[in-house]
């Protein structure tokens, strides 16, 4: 299994909510836990022998003009909040 990088650009931060729902049982994997690493900042999804199965990091507020085109190619009007998982 390979890892894959997926990315969120919303004008308004993932609530706790959206973000909790990772804690939710899985479909075909009702015993995965939920663990929070790096002081809170990221919330990982983990098998029941421990294997992260995806990772959610905290929101972050972009601000500066032209990041968004440095870092994904393309422009995205600022302020936005960039979610990665």
């Amino acid at each position: 299994m390979t890892a894959q990088d997926y990315d969120s650009h919303r004008p308004h931060p993932e609530d706790a909510g959206h973000l909790g729902a990772a804690g939710r049982p899985v479909r075909g994997r009702p015993e995965a836990a939920v663990t929070a690493e790096a002081r809170g900042a990221v919330l990982r999804l983990c098998a029941p022998d421990g294997r992260p199965l995806v990772s959610v990091e905290a929101p972050l507020l972009v601000q500066i003009p032209g990041e968004a085109e440095r870092l994904l190619g393309r422009d995205l009007p600022v302020p936005f909040w960039w979610t990665e998982a």
